[in-house]
């Protein structure tokens, strides 16, 4: 029994496996076809790089990919992210790249040669992106998990800046990040370069009961798979409108249907995908905390409030034994970063995964265990 396309790993996908977003579809279509540079936000597995790699894919423009998440924390700086994009470049269009060691000293793409100064890479980057919109026309680069940059995004917007007036609007520019909101993000860095550049943002968010449940059907129903409404809301209820989540379930569900040849136990299923989604949880919440001052607190509050499912600042920085100020200023950090959502004056765990990993006796072990890896 083949996987169906809306349950598949991969981040490009036929637009039509996309499910529920037609809107967003519309829009991520529309700004890249008259040359916005736009952001798009939101919790990780509201499907952010799947919509927008789907979308750019299906218009097939030339373009360029590169998720921080899957850089190294340590090191990671605005010269890393701009060496990355010079890789991505020389893959993409096929160029020829001459380096020593790891320091890459001069590519060739379309009969034509560029040095490289370890000081100043970006000023290739400019050079290589003028020289592939004098010769495609278009340019398209997505930039995935920015605010993984820390300290350097407020360098890495400056640039995008200087870029955006020299080569907008046949250089396109999307920005995705797993924040609240990225355009606030933008407008704090110093003399907001970006400002009337980049107007519009996208705000993905989990799906509700109703939708939920309408993926999970969609996907079962290409494979002739029925399951019952109940148990498809306790599926739901586990797992949180997710689309990443609802999709391992999928996934895992019909891998084992094919290969046992019998419908599995869906709470079976439930217990496996938590399992398996337990040791990325930990390994994401250590490199959301890595190089915070005293990050333990941060893995101390995510603990405090998963237990206790909603909790208020007050009570926070009784548990630290500091004050509310202090405590707040942690809270913000996990808030900005969509790990924690507000209301009412109480901060709860959004995603229901991540509250249930961090009730486990050995979260904590788990996740620094992690810390002492990167």
């Amino acid at each position: 029994m083949k996987i169906p396309e809306i349950f598949e790993r991969k981040t490009v996908k036929n637009i039509n496996a996309i499910y529920d977003v037609d809107e967003y579809k519309r829009l991520v279509h529309t700004y890249i076809e008259y040359g916005e540079w736009f952001t798009v936000a939101g919790l990780r597995r509201t499907g952010k790089t799947t919509l927008v790699r789907s979308i750019v894919a299906f218009m097939g423009s030339p373009s360029i990919y590169v998720n921080l998440w899957e850089l190294s924390p340590y090191g990671l700086s605005i010269k890393t992210l701009i060496n990355r994009l010079i890789e991505e470049i020389n893959h993409v269009f096929s160029g020829k790249m001459r380096s020593v060691g790891r320091r890459i000293k001069e590519i060739s793409l379309f009969g034509f040669k560029i040095s490289f100064s370890s000081e100043r890479p970006s000023e290739a980057l400019t050079k290589l992106i003028e020289r592939i919109i004098k010769n495609k026309k278009r340019l398209i680069i997505v930039l995935d998990e920015i605010q993984e940059l820390g300290q350097d995004l407020g360098k890495l917007i400056k640039y995008l800046g200087a870029i955006h007036d020299l080569f907008a609007p046949n250089l396109v520019v999307i920005l995705l990040g797993s924040v609240i909101s990225l355009k606030n993000i933008l407008k704090k860095v110093k003399g907001a370069p970006l400002r009337g550049r980049i107007t519009r943002e996208i705000i993905l968010k989990p799906f509700d009961m109703e939708t939920a449940i309408g993926f999970l059907k969609e996907g079962f129903n290409q494979c002739g798979i029925t399951i019952q409404e109940n148990t498809l809301i306790r599926i739901v209820e586990f797992l949180g409108g997710f689309p990443g989540w609802l999709s391992e379930y999928g996934r895992l569900y019909i891998e084992t249907y094919t290969k046992t040849k019998k419908k599995p136990d869906p709470l079976t299923i439930l217990n496996t995908v938590f399992n398996d989604a337990r040791e990325a949880i930990y390994e994401e919440i250590a490199k959301l905390v890595y190089q915070r001052k005293k990050l333990l607190n941060y893995i101390k509050i995510l603990k405090h409030i998963a237990i206790n499912i909603t909790t208020p600042p007050t009570e926070i920085a009784k548990m630290l034994k500091t004050t509310r100020v202090t405590a707040y200023k942690y809270l913000k950090y996990l808030h900005q970063r969509a790990i924690l959502e507000t209301k009412n004056g109480k901060y709860y765990i959004i995603d229901p995964l991540i509250r249930r990993a961090m009730t486990q006796p050995d979260a904590e072990d788990k996740i620094l265990q992690y810390l002492k890896n990167i």
